[in-house]
């Protein structure tokens, strides 16, 4: 009997001692572990910013936000009495206002046009677009329209046209193509160019 009593005691002591290391195991694995510092980056974060940067613009995103990003390129050679500055497009969406940048920025090298970094203040004209897209019952039809403004913003000039594409969609800029934005971008520059040699 005496020894049943202390196989019994030796048992519950045993279970309690397990019960306490599995508690333990438990508690030490939903706690909150220790986090590892971070790997300082070695990059200065203006370079980091200015790598992961997108390309410079020719015209803006007309927003409350947004103004005209400046335009990398060659400037130094161009002449003061025909420098261009766009200013920021209305009506269009961000992704056509970023084809249109590309498509300018070709057009206009290809043309010979005399664009400035958009934050230039003293661009002898300055350009401002005005993009409308609308189903006409069997395609898409882009509407476009710049106004050329002297330094005291004056309008001087403008240039109009449209482009037309077979495809139709619910929005109509779904259906605009880079197709499209090219041949506004190619005409755009070559009719400033041909009215700004026609000035001179």
């Amino acid at each position: 009997m005496k020894s049943r009593l202390l196989n019994s005691i030796a048992l519950l002591v045993g279970l309690f001692a397990l019960a306490a290391c599995t508690s333990a195991t438990v508690d030490q694995t939903l706690a909150p572990q220790p986090v590892a510092s971070s790997v300082q980056p070695t990059e200065n974060p203006q370079d980091i910013a200015t790598a992961n940067a997108e390309p410079s613009s020719v015209v803006g995103y007309a927003s409350a936000e947004s103004t005209p990003s400046p335009l990398t390129s060659q400037t130094a050679a161009i002449d003061p009495s025909k420098s261009i500055v766009f200013l920021p497009v209305e009506g269009a969406p961000q992704s056509t206002v970023s084809a249109l940048n590309r498509s300018l920025r070709n057009s206009s090298q290809v043309h010979g046009l005399g664009l400035v970094p958009g934050n230039t203040t003293n661009a002898k004209y300055r350009v401002k677009g005005y993009f409308s897209a609308l189903n006409d019952g069997t395609g898409t039809l882009l509407v476009y329209i710049w106004d050329v403004v002297d330094q005291n913003g004056n309008r001087i000039h403008r240039i109009n046209g449209r482009e037309r594409t077979g495809n139709a969609s619910a929005d109509p800029w779904q259906s605009i193509t880079d197709q499209e934005i090219s041949a506004v971008a190619d005409t755009t520059a070559a009719k400033l160019k041909s009215w700004v040699e026609a000035r001179s």
